[in-house]
């Protein structure tokens, strides 16, 4: 089997609550993210890390697909502390008012 047929295998047989939404209070969500990423921080001496969240204007819960959320976080992370030797990593949290509806923006 190639691998493209075992990642289609794969995402096929996810459990529908993957997607699931979940009202989350943002602020409580990147500390818990903060907190089991602590080993990777400390591992990488020169790097620094800094989490931020832009608070102006935002509303404190999203319904978000949390487990999906965490699992692009958490895979960008992940990237950014390996290929980074020298210099800082930031994830810039910051809330986006649109006509149609208030997403969450994480860059």
């Amino acid at each position: 089997m190639n691998s493209s047929k075992k990642a289609d295998l794969k995402r096929d047989t996810q459990p529908e609550d993957t997607y699931k939404c979940e009202i989350t209070d943002i602020r409580v969500y990147l500390e818990e993210f903060w907190q089991r990423n602590l080993a990777v921080v400390e591992l990488k001496q020169n790097v620094d890390y800094e989490i931020l969240l832009q608070e102006e204007e935002m509303p404190l819960y999203f319904e978000l697909p949390k487990l999906e959320v965490n699992r692009v976080l958490q895979n960008l992370f992940s990237n950014a502390s390996k290929f980074t030797q020298n210099g800082y990593i930031k994830i810039l949290t910051s809330f986006i008012q649109t006509s149609q509806n208030t997403p969450l923006q994480l860059t």
